[in-house]
């Protein structure tokens, strides 16, 4: 039996410390100016420059409040965010993104509670502070979004403020809108369909076409609208729509199920987000069928098992749905489908000349962002003590990531059982490094990358083969 980490409980918000916030900025002027503004509200700071710091504070300090630079050394604000979204000792945190960058609003969609760009007026820093602290206690529901003409946001808000613990706010437009939810955290959008400057068939597509808001719930409300109006606004994305006026106590009820369905039906989507096994067979065979070479590559975590029997489940699956994220923007980044087998087994499929770039910002990722799932001691020694399964007390090295990369450059006519058991194959070479590796073999005539050689770590270059 591995001794398990006794720091993996879930920290619930109302485990966290009240009043103690944790600032983490590299910029030291701005550092204790943000740290002097929120004393100020009685709160105490503790501020830290270091990202990797940073993230074993925040497990050891539990604060009720982090706010987080995008511009820093190592690992930059984005990347920590990950972090701290797929740790289960830090998730519940609330995090404010604190930034001179505009591409910091998407930090939003990736779990921050808001965004808030420098410099920093008190006053907007104040707000979103209490902001945030009131939707994440315990018992809160999330924000609401209205949207459209002024007196119908004002009649929403006096018709079920009595009724729940929602919080309202406001946009007239679809530009502010698209700002609100870019940079605030929202649960639903309720939409004005009898506003004059408010397209609503516009509106819900917007929404939906924007990738991390497409399971946004959405909720129109109109006296005027026709029934091919309304067919046509639920078929372009819009959950629910309610002729006015409405009843109070059920507009109530119709939006509280609205969020809790949405949520119980991500909860039950696999762990990654990323395509499974169906969508991983129909790209291989659009490959095979367009008759061009492309390159099948299994990834598998190395010393995850260890991982999980030491630091529980909890953990594990954060770090798995971390490396998910990860993949899903380095194949946005690299044009490459990506896929999840299970566990922790992933799939890529690229083109050749898009595989190289693709497994070296893989591997070096991973490497510089996987090691801040450990705690400080595990990772000041470089491995982890356990029991293997002989019951033997070892060293196990931390996590790294092997790549079994097999060339396919003709159609596949039996199909993908020889490209699996090739990869398979390969797969078990591959982990006989130590570190990060990526291997490649033709699928006929196994070959091997060049320059990788047993101790070597990383991705050390492009295609190669032996002489």
């Amino acid at each position: 039996m591995h001794e398990q980490k006794a720091t993996t409980t879930m920290n619930h918000p109302d485990h966290l410390v009240e009043k103690l916030v944790l600032v983490v900025d590299d910029d030291k002027p701005t550092a204790h100016f943000l740290s002097r503004m929120i004393e100020k509200k009685g709160f105490k700071v503790v501020s830290e420059q270091d990202p990797n710091r940073a993230v074993l504070l925040a497990r050891m300090l539990k604060p009720c409040l982090l706010t987080l630079d995008i511009s820093m050394p190592h690992v930059n604000g984005l990347e920590l965010l990950e972090v701290l979204r797929n740790d289960p000792e830090t998730m519940h945190i609330p995090v404010i993104i604190i930034s001179a960058m505009d591409a910091a609003r998407g930090a939003v969609s990736k779990g921050a509670f808001a965004f808030i760009k420098k410099p920093v007026k008190p006053v907007k820093l104040y707000e979103t502070v209490d902001s945030a602290l009131a939707a994440h206690r315990p018992g809160n529901s999330a924000n609401i979004l209205v949207t459209g003409r002024r007196s119908f946001y004002r009649h929403v808000v006096r018709a079920l403020s009595p009724l729940t613990g929602f919080e309202f706010v406001s946009a007239a437009n679809i530009e502010k809108m698209l700002e609100i939810i870019d940079s605030t955290r929202i649960g639903a959008v309720l939409i004005d369909a009898a506003s004059p400057s408010f397209d609503l068939i516009e509106a819900i597509g917007k929404i939906r076409s924007g990738g991390t808001t497409a399971a946004l719930p959405i909720m129109a409300v109109g006296n005027r609208m026709s029934p091919e109006e309304r067919v046509q606004a639920i078929e372009t994305g819009c959950d629910d729509v309610m002729k006015a006026p409405v009843f109070p106590s059920e507009l109530n009820a119709r939006l509280k199920r609205l969020i809790e369905r949405t949520h119980a039906l991500l909860q039950v989507n696999p762990s990654s987000g990323l395509p499974g096994s169906p969508a991983i067979e129909k790209e291989i065979a659009k490959r095979s069928a367009a008759g061009e070479p492309f390159v099948f590559c299994y990834m598998d975590v190395d010393n995850f098992k260890v991982y999980n029997d030491v630091y529980g489940f909890a953990k594990a699956d954060g770090a798995l749905k971390h490396l998910a994220g990860l993949l899903a923007v380095l194949s946005a980044k690299h044009n490459v489908f990506v896929g999840h087998i299970g566990g922790d087994d992933f799939i890529a499929i690229a083109g050749l000349a898009d595989i190289d770039d693709f497994a070296h910002d893989v591997t070096t990722s991973f490497d510089r962002l996987m090691r801040l799932h450990y705690d400080e001691f595990d990772l000041n020694a470089g491995y982890i003590k356990a029991v293997d399964r002989y019951g033997t007390l070892r060293r196990f090295p931390l996590m790294s990531l092997s790549l079994a990369a097999i060339i396919v450059e003709e159609p596949l006519s039996a199909g993908i059982v020889d490209l699996a058991t090739s990869a398979a194959e390969l797969k078990h070479k591959v982990k006989s490094l130590s570190g990060s590796n990526i291997m490649f073999s033709k699928l006929k005539s196994p070959v091997q990358s060049k320059n990788e050689k047993p101790g070597d770590q990383g991705l050390k270059g492009g295609l190669h083969e032996d002489a």
